[in-house]
């Protein structure tokens, strides 16, 4: 099984603070070298090369890392998730962090932000520490023209066209269900381009995260899920 992790909350609202840029640094092929830099890693099985891709992302300098948080609480009853993705950002506390690098020896890279969380315009203090989450390993899954199989939920963009691939190929699919967590990555001669609406989980460290009671990842119960639940299934 592979999770996909998409936030939503009816109950509450996310926002952040873009880190300023360096002096000098301009629009652009320039500020988005990030892309640019992913390496390439040797695929096993070997079979899956003309298919599927890995690759890994550089740790990204602090600035970049930089952001604030903004948690707007909408609803007296709403709990704060301890895993956010939202808007290209990925958010975890320290225990989805110190789980994540238990699973995952992959070297992804975290920085603390700034939180503010704010109710009724009035400030709440919060006991856990958020970290932006620098998301390492990215996956291209190339399209077959396979045929997509019903899911729990609306894939976005490209993605109905990779997840069918995972689908169709059991070959793929064996190969990224041994990935503790990914996204997806298009490569097409100079395009670039990151799936950063979504991230996927397998299934070990889905359960390690269910175990600890980590919160902000209910899995679907019905298509597009209700209200706080943010996980669906390929």
């Amino acid at each position: 099984m592979i999770y996909r992790l998409s936030s939503k909350f009816k109950e509450m609202f996310f926002g952040c603070d873009w880190p300023p840029m360096p002096d000098g640094l301009k629009q652009g092929r320039e500020a988005r070298e990030y892309e640019f830099c992913f390496e390439e890693l040797p695929l096993l099985p070997t079979s899956l090369s003309t298919q599927c891709r890995v690759f890994k992302a550089p740790i990204r300098p602090l600035w970049r890392m930089n952001y604030s948080l903004d948690i707007e609480i909408r609803h007296k009853n709403a709990i704060l998730p301890d895993f956010i993705v939202w808007r290209g950002g990925i958010y975890v506390t320290e225990t989805v962090k110190e789980i994540i690098e238990q699973v995952d020896p992959f070297g992804h890279q975290y920085w603390p932000v700034t939180t503010l969380i704010t109710n009724k315009k009035k400030k709440v203090a919060c006991d856990k520490t958020y970290f932006r989450m620098n998301m390492r390993r990215y996956v291209f899954i190339e399209s077959a023209g396979d045929t997509l199989e019903e899911l729990d939920f609306s894939p976005l963009g490209s993605e109905s066209e990779y997840i069918a691939a995972i689908q169709q190929n059991s070959s793929i699919r064996s190969y990224v269900e041994t990935l503790p967590i990914w996204q997806h990555f298009t490569v097409i001669g100079n395009k670039r381009l990151i799936d950063d609406s979504q991230l996927y989980l397998n299934r070990t460290l889905m359960n390690r995260l269910k175990n600890a009671g980590v919160a902000g990842i209910q899995e679907y119960t019905e298509w597009q899920g209700k209200n706080k639940e943010t996980v669906g299934h390929v």
